[in-house]
């Protein structure tokens, strides 16, 4: 019957479309920004300066501190718990399969930094070196929520 009912689709239909529209898009976010892995010591950021806040961000992912990634992302404050799993589901399966590639972060460094003119969003752009020697630009967007900077 492939989701439609008297030429309208069904409610089932279109939450599974969500769905997996939702997936894909928010699978193509982590994999574009966040291509990165293990190695590092993480802790929340409570950095004065957008690129403090991103490269604690880099090394809580390759440590594997999910929870401190999320933390850190002001976006799901507002998330339900479901998408919050999510997401952190996905970073984990992200950060296997890099591993799995045999990519471990080996460092990584501010390479520029754009502030707004209220300093209030930035733009970080980092350089990630791994241990078998490739790099990886990364592009990091920040906002600053009146405590830390921390990811849109």
């Amino acid at each position: 019957m492939n989701g439609k009912v008297h030429g309208m689709t069904s409610v089932a239909g279109k939450r599974e479309t969500t769905l997996n529209l939702l997936r894909t898009v928010l699978m193509a976010v982590l994999l574009s920004q966040f291509l990165l892995v293990s190695c590092g010591k993480g802790k929340v950021s409570k950095a004065d300066k957008p690129e403090q806040a991103a490269i604690s961000y880099v090394n809580n992912l390759a440590a594997e501190h999910y929870d401190d990634c999320l933390s850190m992302m002001a976006s799901l404050d507002s998330a339900s718990d479901s998408y919050k799993a999510t997401m952190k589901a996905m970073l984990k399966q992200m950060v296997r399969e890099k591993k799995a590639g045999g990519f471990e972060l080996k460092q990584a460094e501010c390479l520029h930094v754009d502030l707004n003119g209220a300093a209030t969003t930035a733009k970080v752009y980092l350089r990630l070196s791994y241990t078998n020697d490739s790099t990886e630009t990364m592009l990091l967007p920040l906002i600053k929520d009146g405590r830390a900077w921390r990811l849109r």
